[in-house]
C-alpha cells in the first residue's frame, strides 16, 4: 500500500470484513472509498417481493462463491427471507 497516494474504492460488500479496510471511520493509510452494503437491503427486498409476489413459497438466490462476502450475503439474504416468504 502506498501512503502518499490517495485510493479510493468501491465496493458492493463490507470493507472491513473482507479485510480491504481496518474500519469505516478510520480505513487507514490513504484509503477512501464508498461501500454499498447490499445486504442490509435483503429484508426490504424481500418485504417487497412478498407483496408483489403474494404466493411465493421459494426463492434462488445466485451466489458467486468466490466472492469475499458470499457467505454473509448469502446468510442474510436466507435470515431476511424466512421473516418475508
Amino acid at each position: 500500500m502506498t501512503s502518499t497516494i490517495p485510493i479510493l474504492f468501491i465496493t458492493g460488500t463490507d470493507p472491513v470484513a473482507t479485510g480491504l479496510v481496518a474500519g469505516l471511520a478510520r480505513p487507514g493509510g490513504s484509503l477512501t472509498g464508498v461501500s454499498f452494503l447490499y445486504v442490509e437491503l435483503h429484508p426490504k427486498r424481500f418485504e417487497l417481493l412478498a407483496e408483489l409476489v403474494t404466493h411465493a413459497k421459494v426463492v434462488a438466490l445466485l451466489v458467486n462463491p468466490h466472492f469475499p462476502g458470499a457467505e454473509r450475503q448469502a446468510q442474510q439474504a436466507h435470515d431476511a427471507a424466512h421473516l418475508h416468504i
